[in-house]
């Protein structure tokens, strides 16, 4: 379709357009090496960028990273990670028992538990993603982060504002 300018039933697109073309990724899935393995294969199918599942851990996302930049991978594509601000600790358990890509360690979950009253655990979920924002900005291999907001698009700038970013 980008190359040609022909969409799969065959009808010419008229005019000029930009696509960049997309892939996702997820960072946790286990071993690593197959995981390294399926993101090289996306990248070497035309992927121009990657866009990670949300990102709760820190450091196993960073040796993620380490290993797609030792494969050469981050010269290729560009890394998006995936952020995204909890607004409870019911929402982190209800994500993490829904969808088996969504890897919340129970530490996460638990501080937000502590934090006390719903207005207190969405205002601990914001930290968590800011606090995420701040570790994984700069880290070579990521170009930049993708704020999934969950249908909360108020909190957009809040989140830039308070990483820095």
């Amino acid at each position: 379709m980008r190359d040609q300018g022909i969409l799969l039933d065959g009808t010419k697109i008229e005019g000029a357009f930009p696509v960049l073309v997309g892939a996702v990724a997820n960072p946790f899935m286990k071993p690593l090496e197959l995981n390294i393995l399926r993101l090289a294969k996306k990248v070497e199918a035309g992927a121009e960028f990657i866009q990670t599942q949300a990102i709760f851990d820190s450091g196993q996302f960073n040796q993620w990273v380490d290993a797609a930049r030792k494969e050469g991978i981050t010269e290729k594509t560009a890394i998006l990670a995936g952020i995204f601000p909890l607004k409870s600790a019911a929402e982190a358990e209800s994500l993490r028992d829904k969808y088996m890509d969504m890897h919340i360690p129970e530490r996460v979950i638990e501080r937000i538990k502590s934090a006390g009253d719903e207005d207190a655990q969405k205002k601990e979920g914001l930290s968590i993603c800011v606090e995420v924002i701040k570790k994984i900005n700069g880290l070579d291999g990521v170009k930049g982060v993708h704020i999934l907001s969950g249908g909360r698009e108020s909190l957009v700038p809040e989140i830039i504002a308070a990483s820095g970013l």
